[in-house]
């Protein structure tokens, strides 16, 4: 009889954790992962107290604080995420967090030097939904 554990309550006395393996095999390293589903966020202004909803398009990073979009962009306030804690139905988001792909959405940037190294480090840029 061998001294290795061989069931999980033998491996737990003996205070060892089995390796995890995974029960699906493992994707060939050139596949890309899937996308997971759009994740929808709110901000909310200081100035006004108006939320706008933003759903994330693309994989990236986003701020947790942007000048208010409300007013045609008028609105001197500051808005605040509410870091995804909200409700996930994308239908009502009216803005986009994208990853600038195409020389059009890239030209946005323009000469921004802080969104340049923002969109290099995999920041998204925001836009109305159509």
């Amino acid at each position: 009889m061998s001294d290795k554990p061989t069931t999980a309550e033998e491996w737990e006395r003996a205070g060892i954790r089995e390796p995890f393996q995974s029960a699906e095999p493992s994707a060939p390293e050139t596949e890309q992962p899937k996308t997971e589903d759009p994740r929808v966020n709110e901000y909310v202004c200081s100035c006004c107290e108006r939320v706008i909803v933003t759903v994330d398009r693309d994989r990236g990073t986003t701020p947790f604080l942007m000048a208010c979009k409300q007013f045609g962009g008028r609105c001197p306030g500051t808005t605040t995420s509410r870091f995804y804690k909200v409700d996930q139905d994308a239908t009502r988001a009216t803005w986009e967090w994208f990853k600038p792909k195409t020389s059009g959405e890239r030209k946005k940037i323009g000469n921004d030097r802080a969104l340049q190294e923002h969109v290099r480090l995999g920041g998204l840029l925001l836009r109305e939904r159509l």
